[in-house]
């Protein structure tokens, strides 16, 4: 086994690449709609947000925590509660970036993910997508 193999074996570590590969495309996303389309911070933080949202979702069910069902029951179980934490997620993601100024842009949205990843790995891997045999999701 190489030492990416090994390395990577671990659901957090795949969730951090994972997260960061979703966030490098979402803060792109983010300075290119602010600075190109001369929106609000606010207003370039909610669609860049949702653009990496999509993208975070896919990679971490398939990639980080390997989960590979398809059956409408999981699906949809999955998405009800990927749904309720992604309200959440918004709208502090949208205070923190408020309280900052602009030029703190960048420095305000990280923060927010930061935090909001911390408590994401645990509701993921505990409930959104725990794999086990009778596939209980809350």
């Amino acid at each position: 086994m190489s030492w990416w193999q090994k390395f990577t074996r671990h659901t957090f570590v795949r969730y951090v690449i994972v997260g960061g590969i979703s966030y490098v495309i979402e803060l792109s996303s983010l300075l290119a709609i602010y600075h190109f389309a001369h929106t609000s911070r606010e207003l370039a933080t909610a669609v860049a947000y949702w653009i990496g949202l999509l993208l975070a979702f896919v990679l971490q069910k398939l990639v980080a925590f390997q989960d590979y069902r398809k059956e409408v029951r999981v699906l949809t179980k999955q998405g009800l509660v990927y749904g309720v934490l992604t309200l959440w997620n918004y709208g502090f993601s949208i205070l923190v970036v408020g309280l900052f100024p602009s030029k703190y842009l960048i420095f305000s949205r990280t923060l927010a993910q930061l935090i909001l990843s911390a408590w994401n790995f645990l509701i993921y891997k505990h409930i959104i997508f725990k794999n086990s045999k009778d596939e209980v999701l809350v």
